[in-house]
């Protein structure tokens, strides 16, 4: 609960109000006055309050515990909170007040707005795709430049893999479709996908037609009580037959003791309860007053649901009244789901005194697809081709629970694809690899024949220059000569 002031002009005023809705959570408050008499409206009495019917009221109630109460399709639906979430299977209600206007129609259809976007982008995507693909190859005739990955065997793998994903049929969809083109999205001369929206609002309009099994990786139970949960990557399309062997189950607790019209909960004297919830250990002190059955049970899962290391670790109770006996049901399922170890000095008024029976889950078991699938509360996983493939199975008897039906949608196909193409390993990361390989060889060759270059420049820079001093001695040799041959000349005119 929380606790307030509020100055209402004349003085302060103390507000409580219950963190928890419903008619079970009506706000008590109990007190033990120094003069020993807890219902007058002197000293602590002022605070004494129970908001059950017939309860002492020394505090003025603004707001009254109950439960929502709705009408649906002619049936009265009590809830203790304004959001409902199992009356209409994929439906939740959130009710926002109260309606005097009469009925209030409510309409469960396909959002057909939102499937078009969603084809629609998906077509877009793909031919961002190719797009970016073909500039990156293609050469430009009006620049008469080639692109920088023109002819790259990797760009034409991917092109020929996207391709051939989005052309091949589904022939396990489940859905009433098994290509594109039956929802009127088809390829062009250039690669690029085309959406004729007529065709797919058809599809959309019709009841008959499930689109998801078209893109999404979905699993289609025959089993009301049989509802697909997930799959890997592993998984191959197909239909497996579903036989369990075992229902789950969840740990529970049952009392020998059928509790009085009137319990009578006293502090410190039978307020104390300790107990383990699925291996979590909880000790709670019940609120000293009076109890019907009804209100027990509710103190008690209240108690209990409110421990914080149970809370932590995701754990429950549901505490029930059958014919007089109350029991601890964990909302758990499966062999972690457990319920033992009561004790404490309220044992003995709420559950009896020796012979209460501890429980613990049982998992779901049985087969998918005549091969052995490991259970998990009601979670069901299979093995063989149904590797990762998991079902929930929230009821019904064991053996033939009939089968469910596999099939990979094209952008679950694509999306592993991809995966597997830009994966440290994968083709575009390899690809990269060898192009990086190249570059660096080539640069180390570069610097190589640079280096050559070098040493030839300077092997030719030292002839030369030794062919400079040979000139330049030739040169004075021969100025000398011709100085001696003209003296010669001279001595010879004389």
């Amino acid at each position: 609960m929380t606790a307030g002031v509020v100055n209402d002009g004349s003085g302060y005023r103390l507000t409580l109000t219950s963190k928890d809705t419903g008619a079970a959570n009506a706000l008590r408050v109990i007190v033990a006055d120094d003069d020993t008499t807890h219902t007058d409206t002197s000293g602590l009495s002022q605070l004494m309050f129970d908001g059950r019917t017939g309860g002492v009221q020394n505090l003025t109630q603004s707001a009254a515990a109950q439960n929502a109460s709705v009408t649906i399709d002619g049936i009265v639906i009590s809830k203790a909170s304004n959001t409902i979430t199992d009356a209409i299977e994929g439906v939740t209600l959130n009710l926002l007040k109260q309606s005097t206007a009469g009925t209030t129609s409510l309409t469960v259809a396909r959002d057909s707005a939102g499937i078009t976007s969603a084809v629609q982008s998906f077509v877009k995507a793909y031919n961002d795709a190719t797009k970016a693909l073909s500039d990156s190859s293609a050469y430009n005739a009006a620049t008469k430049q080639a692109a920088i990955l023109q002819g790259d065997s990797a760009v034409r793998s991917i092109q020929t893999a996207l391709r051939s994903t989005l052309s091949s049929a589904l022939s396990t969809a489940g859905g009433g479709l098994t290509t594109l083109s039956d929802i009127g999205v088809s390829f062009q001369k250039d690669g690029t996908l085309a959406l004729d929206s007529s065709k797919l609002q058809t599809i959309v309009n019709d009841p008959t037609k499930d689109i998801s099994t078209l893109f999404a990786a979905v699993g289609k139970p025959t089993d009301s009580l049989v509802s697909f949960t997930s799959a890997s990557s592993s998984t191959k399309a197909g239909t497996y037959a579903v036989n369990l062997t075992q229902i789950a189950a969840q740990g529970a607790a049952l009392g020998n003791f059928t509790v009085a019209g009137t319990t009578t909960i006293t502090a410190g004297l039978n307020d104390a309860l300790t107990l383990s919830v699925d291996g979590v250990a909880a000790a709670v002190t019940l609120a000293a007053g009076d109890y019907t059955p009804a209100q027990l049970a509710a103190q008690i899962q209240s108690k209990i649901n409110g421990v914080s290391m149970l809370s932590a670790a995701g754990s429950a109770v549901t505490v029930s009244l059958a014919s007089g006996t109350l029991s601890i049901t964990s909302n758990r399922y499966g062999s972690t789901s457990i319920v033992g170890g009561i004790a404490g000095s309220a044992l003995a008024d709420t559950f009896g005194t020796l012979d209460y029976t501890n429980g613990t889950g049982k998992d779901v078991a049985g087969t998918i697809g005549g091969v052995a699938a490991t259970g998990s509360g009601q979670t069901l996983s299979g093995s063989g081709d149904a590797t990762g493939l998991s079902i929930k199975v929230t009821g019904g008897a064991t053996g033939d629970r009939g089968s469910v039906k596999f099939a990979r949608g094209y952008a679950t196909q694509l999306d592993t694809l991809l995966t597997t193409m830009l994966a440290s390993d994968g083709m575009i990361s390899t690809r990269t690899n060898g192009i990086n390989s190249s570059i660096k060889d080539i640069g180390s060759r570069r610097e190589a024949l640079n280096a050559r270059l070098a040493i030839v420049q300077a092997r030719y820079q030292k002839q030369y220059s030794a062919l400079d001093v040979m000139i330049s001695n030739m040169n004075q040799t021969s100025t000398y000569l011709t100085q001696q041959l003209a003296s010669i000349s001279n001595l010879n005119k004389q």
